[in-house]
């Protein structure tokens, strides 16, 4: 069952400005450890575009194009009064005002008046019957009931009766195929439901009553509704952000690529409250994410004609192998190396068959740590060998790489020195450490090597989507 405040996003500084000391393992594993986990959706009356909710931001999204049209801060660029972290949103079928439930409280919105009307405490103020927080609510087409869910329960409320009337099991006493701790629920103009759950939706047909389609959110459908980088790879001084969907834009680094800093968690009350879940998601509250109004210096080539020529749009990752110096790209069955030296593709291979011998197709991410490869595809990990030319282990993400979610975009690890200190004979040795930044739609998971967990946040600078 969800927390009483949905996953809310964080940023941090990125190289050496400083860590969040969070352990993973306080977060809920039902959210993949994902910060940018859908709250909360609703198909806006006047202008049939979707609304997503994720912490302080809302998306609109075209249900017809298949396109973000935008994204926004709540109360500030859209939904005026409306607070961050909602749970759910419904649009009432009598008023026609949007009800936004925020653990055991709602508001009321007026779509006339752009802005909140009206707060209520849930079950006391309205809505008899029905306690907070809930996880999703939907209005069904025919029956005049709206439908609140919650945990593996259903709460069917009924406006003829003005409460709620019954209660069920999802899966069992209705709502076949789909699972418990739903994220949110919104309408399609084809009338049909989409129930969001992590990293997957669900396709509802309300004539068969039952899920008609399951698949990833941004690569199954609901395209475009996160913003997404393809890959990233060190180039000299500069790291390269990849991004092939639509411009095959590849992009300069410079130091502020990421959002500034924020706060920190704060020493002493993370250490007298570390086995209290609830103190964290607290201060994961305390620490909502804002835009940065710096601009890094950026400029778009394209992929595989002014950059990288050769290499195809759209790649699924990209590496630098740890022994020839050669990146190697990767795009469903293929992979192209690339000589960075000649500047062209001298190789283009199948996966399994020309090399990568038990690395899957189509995978999500890959980045290099020490002689190993990983591959991130889903939830799992394969670590590949570049001595022995095997794969040496498998297993999931969550378990290896503690706090980082499943389903990454890309990933790319860098060294640094932990400590320097003095041999005998006067030389100085570094004692050198890896940081992995794993990059999933607008956020960045830096995962360290000496905590064995995720330990800083970052939003990446929104000029690397334009």
């Amino acid at each position: 069952m969800k927390l009483y405040i949905k996953k809310v996003q964080l940023i941090t500084t990125f190289f050496f400005l400083g860590l969040l000391f969070i352990q993973a393992s306080n977060f809920d594993d039902e959210f993949n450890n994902d910060l940018q986990a859908i709250n909360a959706s609703v198909l806006h009356p006047t202008s049939g575009k979707a609304h997503f909710f994720v912490g302080q931001f809302f998306h609109q999204y075209n249900p017809v194009t298949d396109k973000l049209d935008k994204m926004g801060r709540i109360g500030k660029d859209g939904w005026y009064g409306v607070t961050k972290n909602v749970n759910a949103v419904l649009i009432h079928p009598q008023n026609k005002k949007a009800y936004f439930f925020t653990g055991n409280t709602y508001q009321r919105y007026d779509f006339s008046k752009k802005k909140v009307d009206k707060t209520g405490v849930t079950g006391q103020d309205g809505w008899t019957g029905i306690e907070g927080p809930i996880d999703a609510v939907i209005m069904h087409p025919t029956n005049n009931c709206a439908y609140f869910f919650k945990g593996k329960k259903y709460y069917r409320f009924s406006f003829a009766k003005d409460k709620m009337d019954k209660i069920g099991t999802i899966g069992v006493g209705g709502w076949k195929g789909l699972p418990a701790n739903i994220d949110s629920a919104i309408m399609h103009p084809n009338g049909k439901a989409y129930f969001f759950a992590r990293d997957k939706y669900y396709r509802y047909d309300f004539r068969r009553d039952a899920a008609d389609k399951t698949g990833i959110i941004a690569r199954d459908g609901w395209k475009g509704l996160f913003h997404k980088i393809d890959g990233v790879v060190r180039n000299g001084t500069e790291v390269h952000f990849i991004k092939g969907a639509y411009k095959k834009i590849v992009k300069e680094y410079n130091s502020n690529y990421l959002a500034r800093k924020i706060t920190e968690i704060d020493n002493n009350n993370k250490k007298n409250n570390h086995n209290n879940t609830g103190f964290y998601t607290k201060r994961l509250k305390e620490l909502a994410l804002n835009f940065s109004p710096n601009t890094p210096r950026t400029y778009n080539k394209r992929l595989g004609y002014e950059a990288y020529k050769g290499v195809p749009k759209n790649i699924d990752a990209v590496i630098e192998h740890p022994s020839n110096k050669k990146y190697y790209f990767f795009k469903g069955s293929k992979y192209y190396r690339y000589d960075t030296s000649k500047q062209v593709v001298d190789k283009t291979g199948t996966i399994g068959k020309d090399g990568w011998k038990g690395i899957p197709t189509n995978i999500d991410a890959a980045t290099i740590w020490y002689k190993t490869v990983y591959f991130f595809k889903g939830a799992k990990y394969y670590a590949y060998d570049t001595t022995s030319s095997r794969i040496k282990a498998t297993g999931n993400i969550r378990d290896k790489f503690k706090g980082v979610p499943d389903y990454i975009d890309a990933a790319h690890s860098f060294a640094f020195t932990y400590r320097a200190y003095k041999t005998k004979d006067g030389k100085t040795k570094k004692w050198i450490r890896h940081k992995i930044m794993f990059v999933k739609k607008d956020l960045v998971y830096t995962y360290s090597e000496l905590k064995r967990n995720v330990v800083s946040w970052d939003l990446l600078d929104q000029g690397l989507f334009k």
